[in-house]
């Protein structure tokens, strides 16, 4: 049962706004290096996140570049156990997270 708000999401410059603010308002409660991790924003408004707050902001989204971070982590980790080079191998990353890339 949902007990939240119930009212249309908010949507456009409304919403970039919005997003602006609060993460302004945790640089200054809690600094400049405060993590902001975007949980299950979709692919198109998790993208657009990324590519705005990239340079000033630090900033993850666990659907685009978690499943990939993950990914090549048991694939580095592999390489160390059997003595490998990544060189020597081919990888094909299908549906991969969300942005299903790697």
């Amino acid at each position: 049962m949902y007990i939240g708000l119930r009212h249309k999401r908010v949507t456009g410059e409304d919403y970039q706004d919005f997003i602006e603010e609060f993460i302004m308002a945790c640089k200054a409660r809690y600094g400049s290096h405060v993590l902001m991790h975007f949980e299950d924003f979709g692919n198109h408004t998790a993208f657009g996140l990324l590519n705005k707050y990239i340079n000033n902001t630090c900033c993850f989204n666990d659907d685009i570049q978690g499943t990939a971070s993950v990914a090549l982590a048991g694939i580095l980790g592999s390489l160390r156990i059997t003595n490998n080079k990544i060189s020597d191998h081919t990888f094909v990353f299908l549906g991969a997270g969300e942005a299903n890339l790697g």
